[in-house]
């Protein structure tokens, strides 16, 4: 049942893409997010989401996009050195520390 909430949660996020607060609706965004998956990672940055790898019910995936809400866009990243595909994994952002 936790799975099935998990992925319902993502495919919002990822489908309907952006809430607007004040009106408190669901809105797409202008640019498309990437294709529906589950067991993947997200990371806030600080100015954008990025979204990366996961399961698309097929396949586990090596691809993802940045969620810029400055332009309510999307930008599919790069596979060029990109990790093997993989799902369920965890991501940090941010500075190493030292």
């Amino acid at each position: 049942m936790k799975k099935r909430w998990v992925l319902l949660l993502s495919l919002l996020l990822l489908l309907l893409s952006s809430a607007s607060v004040r009106a408190e609706s669901w809105k797409p965004t202008r640019v498309g997010p990437p294709e529906a998956r589950s067991s993947h990672t997200a990371v806030w940055t600080g100015s954008q989401m990025i979204v990366w790898g996961g399961y698309d019910g097929s396949v586990r995936l090596n691809t993802g996009g940045r969620y810029h809400p400055s332009t309510d866009s999307w930008t599919p990243t790069s596979t060029t050195g990109a990790p093997a595909t993989r799902s369920g994994h965890t991501a940090l952002s941010g500075a190493a520390p030292g």
